[in-house]
């Protein structure tokens, strides 16, 4: 089936389904990292203290750099005994999952889930296990991404051009 046949159907599901939907409503606390409240709307109830959803504690997160993230998996990774190789190339991905939102072999997800599961307790092991189940939007978009790779090589390409003249050559 070609791509434009596969995108017709797609959207004409949706189209279909756009009808039978009820109004929208405002996303889960869970996929939120801080929710707006709106004025006069009523606050949840507070429970003192404990454990909502799946009986754990909510957790407030921030985001990090990309570097930040990438060196707390390849940290994480080193403690969970990975060949040094290993732990690079996992925190690597790690970090291109949570800046750029890249899509890897399932079995390098299945690595990072393990890590995030190992540590849990940690804010960025929540942002990252986030990001690997799609409930966390990226830190940076591809217009982002390509606008920074296109300014580092319009940087190269003028260095390269102020630069002297190589002897010899």
């Amino acid at each position: 089936m070609s791509r434009g046949v596969m995108l017709t159907l797609l959207w004409l599901a949706a189209a279909a389904a756009w009808h039978a939907l009820p109004p929208p409503r405002a996303p889960p606390a869970s996929r939120c990292p801080s929710p707006i409240m709106q004025r006069g709307a009523p606050r949840p109830p507070s429970r003192g203290g404990a454990p909502r959803g799946r009986g754990r504690a909510v957790r407030s997160v921030r985001y990090i750099s990309e570097a930040e993230m990438e060196a707390h998996v390849l940290q994480a990774a080193r403690r969970m005994e990975f060949d040094e190789d290993q732990a690079r190339m996992v925190g690597a991905c790690g970090r291109n999952i949570y800046a750029l939102g890249c899509g890897y072999h399932p079995t390098t997800h299945t690595i990072l889930e393990e890590i995030c599961e190992a540590n849990e307790a940690e804010a960025w092991a929540v942002l990252l296990r986030g990001c690997l189940r799609g409930t966390m939007s990226r830190l940076r978009s591809e217009a982002t991404a390509s606008a920074r790779m296109d300014a580092a090589r319009a940087a190269a390409a003028r260095r390269r051009s102020s630069a002297p003249p190589r002897p010899g050559g």
